[in-house]
């Protein structure tokens, strides 16, 4: 507890991803006697557009995962295997804009109410789902979310 170093998350830090991913994947391909030396093109977009909610240990574990699987001599889309359910969306380049809400009747803008549902409407299906991460990205906790949702109504995975 000497230091203590605040570093974004590796959403936030989107030039790191493919080093560390080589990083991994040449690790894990000399770990397990593999010919692999680099991703297709088609990962790398893919590597570089996931959000990562588990930061750098997902990261880890999806290259480790990709070598495990690959056959070839490179690592290609297919092999890039998002478990937690649906990737979340992808992130646009250069930013742009989370979400999108119109005008009221008359041209009144919404309401808080409308902008805070239609928010976590956004954020699950950013987060392709998962309430706990929903939370983590709004800083509140667990319960906070799973009332919002049952208040405002908002369909979940287990209601459809």
């Amino acid at each position: 507890d000497v230091f203590h170093l605040a570093l974004p998350p590796l959403r936030e830090r989107r030039g790191d991803v493919l080093p560390l991913a080589r990083f991994f994947l040449e690790r894990f391909a000399s770990r397990m006697g593999k010919p692999l030396r680099r991703f297709s093109p088609e990962a790398e977009q893919i590597l570089h557009r996931y959000s990562y909610p588990g930061n750098v240990r997902e990261l880890r574990n999806l290259i480790e995962r990709a070598v495990i699987l690959e056959a070839g001599s490179e690592v290609g889309a297919p092999s890039i295997v998002i478990t937690a359910g649906q990737a979340p969306a992808p992130v646009p380049e250069g930013g742009g804009s989370f979400f999108t809400l119109d005008c009221g009747p008359n041209g009144a803008p919404p309401t808080l109410v409308d902008l805070e549902r239609a928010y976590i409407v956004r954020l699950l299906d950013y987060a392709g789902g998962n309430r706990t991460q929903v939370a983590r990205l709004l800083g509140v906790s667990y319960p906070t979310v799973a009332k919002k949702i049952s208040d405002y109504g908002i369909p979940t995975e287990r209601g459809r």
